[in-house]
């Protein structure tokens, strides 16, 4: 049987249909390892090859893995980066750049492209983030600028910050700042400065030691240069402000005994 030609309309067609398959834009792929030392990721992509044979059904095949691949990481300046886990196992857009990138990949220079490949394979670079149907972000916040990893979360808003760790919350409002919390510890080896008019305590304030100055409160001439004022009780000792009494001997017949408490 003989063969027609083809048009040049379907050569031409074939001719862009050739050209687009390849050419390597944009694919998507999934993170199977990750090199912490050189920033670079093996990515395998999603989409599978097809391969036409004729007069039999096409062949689908994986596509090789593609290796050393640049993973883009948020940074600016010299000194400033954004990190995040390990990203194996999360899907991502890998780029092709126009052009053979290795003579700057292996030397950070500015040079001539090592060989005149263009949108080729070989030359990946990794962003991570994208997202399928089946895997969205969820509580994705649209008023908030967040960032979590497992319990702990921090969401910026304008004026506002909360940082989220479980049952532990601290929030900035203005020039305000709350601590949420079940126990709080700060250890300062050298001090610790309160410079502010007022501290309030709503429950029960304990200090071991009261100090002022080089030696304990009332010690060695140190005398209150402070107000302390509190409608509940003061104890030291064990002995209390409000409740607490003289013991007193008398020469007289009243003899010896206790005095009452302060009023």
């Amino acid at each position: 049987m003989q063969k027609t030609q083809p048009s040049l309309n379907d050569v031409l067609k074939e001719l862009q249909r050739t050209i687009g398959i390849d050419t390597n834009c944009h694919k998507i792929g999934r993170i199977t390892a990750y090199d912490t030392s050189k920033n670079t990721v093996e990515v395998q992509l999603v989409d599978n090859m097809t391969i036409e044979n004729e007069g039999q059904e096409p062949t689908v095949t994986e596509r090789s893995l593609l290796v050393e691949v640049p993973l883009v990481i948020i940074g600016g300046g010299t000194s400033g980066e954004l990190t995040f886990p390990d990203p194996t196992g999360c899907d991502c857009l890998v780029c092709f750049n126009d052009r053979d990138l290795d003579n700057w990949f292996f030397s950070g220079d500015v040079s001539v492209p090592q060989s005149e490949r263009t949108h080729h394979i070989m030359d990946g670079i990794a962003i991570v983030g994208l997202r399928s149907l089946n895997n969205p972000l969820a509580d994705y916040d649209a008023n908030a600028t967040t960032l979590r990893k497992g319990k702990t979360k921090l969401v910026l808003k304008d004026n506002e910050a909360t940082l989220t760790n479980g049952t532990v919350t601290v929030t900035i409002v203005g020039d305000a700042v709350t601590v949420t919390c079940a126990t709080a510890q700060i250890v300062a080896a050298t001090s610790i400065n309160l410079n502010t008019p007022v501290v309030e305590f709503a429950g029960v304030a304990k200090i071991p030691v009261l100090q002022l100055g080089s030696s304990p409160l009332g010690i060695d001439g140190n005398e209150p240069t402070f107000d302390f004022n509190t409608s509940g009780d003061v104890k030291a000792g064990g002995k209390s402000l409000k409740q607490h009494q003289h013991p007193y001997t008398w020469t007289a017949a009243a003899g010896s005994g206790n005095t009452g408490a302060p009023n």
